[in-house]
């Protein structure tokens, strides 16, 4: 009976390890998306500051038009 316990307990690691093996792929996969999708994010906020930036400049330069 212990045996067969002990078998049992071998075989539910087994199998645990094998499922983990296959999430593999999929983990990597996952990860992968997650990076690039916080990349393109970075690189939005960039081009919002230099937008802002660029429209900061020109008000500047209406202003000083403006009051001339």
């Amino acid at each position: 009976m212990f045996l067969i316990g002990i078998f049992g307990i071998i075989v539910l690691i087994y199998m645990a390890v094998r499922g983990l093996w296959n999430l593999i792929p999929w983990l990597i996969f996952a990860g992968f998306g997650y990076y690039s999708e916080k990349k393109e994010l970075k690189e939005k906020v960039n081009e919002k500051d230099q937008n802002t930036q660029l429209s900061e400049q020109l008000l500047e330069e209406v202003v000083q038009k403006v009051t001339k």
